[in-house]
């Protein structure tokens, strides 16, 4: 299991949008993203729910160079 994910996608949205896109995403997957700190295991469920939100406020581009941040 990972730990930090949900952290840094929080993190990332936060930088490249806005803090209203967060809240977004917190309404689309009915979770307090914000409770997740770098240090915090990450949900599965919620991993599932924030990812398929992400679609709504990144573009493709922006998703994808999130991805290989997560990779690595």
């Amino acid at each position: 299991m990972s730990t930090g994910n949900i952290h840094r996608i929080t993190s990332y949205v936060e930088q490249r949008k806005t803090p209203f896109a967060v809240s977004r995403l917190i309404m689309m997957t009915g979770s307090n993203l914000r409770s997740f700190g770098p240090d915090v295991e990450d949900d599965p469920a919620v991993m599932r729910k924030l990812r398929s939100a992400l679609g709504a406020v990144l573009t493709d581009t922006e998703i994808r160079e999130l991805e290989v941040q997560l990779a690595s």
